[in-house]
């Protein structure tokens, strides 16, 4: 219990910093430095930055110019912990454990700047892929040639899905940065599984395009797949004995 609970108050204080990178990368700020109200850009005291705690206390509003805080804050605060707490409770403390956090902490902040901004920062994809390569590495999982060859294998079948629907339907059904992140995820998931958690990942696309089409009239000309994409490499890392599958380590 103690361990689960140290985890999740671990992932809380991941989940402020990732606040600060889904606000500050988009817009090229330097991820140093004190954190700010994003409308007074008043500097935030230590006391207004405790995750979750501070924004009940301060009732969703900043200190000094009242204006809202978005309740996005500390649902990645809390997303972040619960998702840290489960990842644990399967692996364990084990070099999964390590491996696996830095790239779902990874698609955290990816994913909510893409549903922001409808971009996918090379910055992250750099960082993402210099951990993978560090982390198999230190810890002498696997080779590094047979990971690269495991990103080229994930990272082509990708880009074939690019070229596919851009030339039957004339137009991208993945975007570019889709494709990069795919081949920066074959750094950390099995080529194999690729299949499962583009199915997941497609199948909650759909259902979102459908719900907004059918239920709320809406058309949808675009939407950000890197945030299903997501959940489909979550799903099958988190819950293996649900869909079968393994992270690249086991």
């Amino acid at each position: 219990m103690f361990e689960l609970s140290t985890s999740f108050v671990f992932g809380l204080i991941i989940g402020s910093f990732f606040n600060a990178c889904i606000y500050r990368l988009p817009r090229e700020i330097t991820l140093t430095g004190r954190s700010f109200c994003p409308h007074c850009h008043h500097r935030i005291d230590w006391w207004q930055n405790i995750p979750i705690l501070s924004f009940l206390f301060l009732r969703g509003k900043c200190h000094y110019c009242r204006e809202k805080i978005s309740i996005r804050y500390p649902l990645v605060e809390l997303g972040t912990g619960i998702i840290t707490v489960v990842t644990f409770y399967f692996s364990g403390w084990t070099v999964e454990l390590a491996l696996y956090l830095v790239f779902i902490y990874s698609l955290i902040v990816i994913s909510l700047i893409d549903m922001e901004f409808g971009i996918i920062p090379n910055k992250m994809l750099i960082f993402m892929a210099i951990s993978g390569l560090l982390l198999n590495l230190v810890f002498n999982t696997r080779s590094i040639g047979g990971i690269l060859i495991n990103s080229l294998i994930t990272g082509l079948i990708f880009l074939s899905i690019y070229f596919l629907s851009y030339f039957f339907l004339k137009k991208e059904g993945l975007g570019m940065g889709d494709v990069k992140l795919a081949f920066v995820a074959g750094l950390f998931v099995d080529w194999k599984l690729i299949l499962i958690a583009l199915f997941i990942a497609s199948s909650c696309a759909l259902l979102i395009v459908g719900l907004q089409y059918f239920i709320w009239n809406k058309k949808v000309e675009r939407i950000p797949f890197s945030p299903f994409l997501s959940i489909g490499f979550i799903f099958i890392g988190i819950f293996p004995q649900i869909s079968h599958v393994v992270v690249l380590l086991h």
